[in-house]
């Protein structure tokens, strides 16, 4: 039988062209939608030294013991007018939320009277203190709480 064969004209050839670029054109918007913008992170380090026990932790813990605790804040800035922020203002409020913990036997201490004062808990805390202080250009990124060097926990929020 006969074989029929149909090429596809201009109109035709036009309309797969814009369907093509209409595909691209969406994508590369997706891609830009996805991109990161830039952004500065601060960090600034402190100490303090207390004493707490952890309770239901069933081990040595449970039992009134003291750390030299370290603790790292950081905060992210989008923008860099002048200064994203002064570390020196940074440093001032993280000392203010120390300064309750500092020396102090930590169940004592509310909400650790209530709350376990475990170091995931004292990061929360410590976030909880500094985060509506902070000027409108930076937002808190991380609280880490260390007993030791060689072990912390994070707090951050999503």
């Amino acid at each position: 039988g006969p074989q029929w064969m149909v090429t596809p004209g201009p109109a035709f050839q036009q309309d797969i062209i814009a369907g093509v670029q209409l595909i691209l054109s969406n994508n590369i918007q997706k891609e830009r939608n996805t991109m990161s913008r830039p952004f500065w992170k601060l960090t600034v380090r402190s100490e303090f030294c207390a004493a707490h026990a952890l309770r239901h932790y069933q081990g040595k813990c449970e039992h009134l013991h003291g750390h030299n605790y370290a603790v790292e804040v950081v905060v992210k800035g989008y923008t860099l007018s002048q200064n994203t922020m002064d570390f020196g203002d940074l440093k001032a409020l993280l000392k203010q939320a120390l300064e309750p913990l500092d020396h102090a036997y930590i169940n004592d201490v509310p909400p650790f009277d209530a709350v376990n004062p475990s170091s995931e808990n004292l990061a929360r805390y410590i976030w909880n203190q500094m985060a509506p202080s902070l000027p409108e250009t930076v937002k808190m990124y991380s609280v880490t709480v260390a007993e030791k060097g060689i072990q912390s926990a994070t707090y951050m929020e999503e």
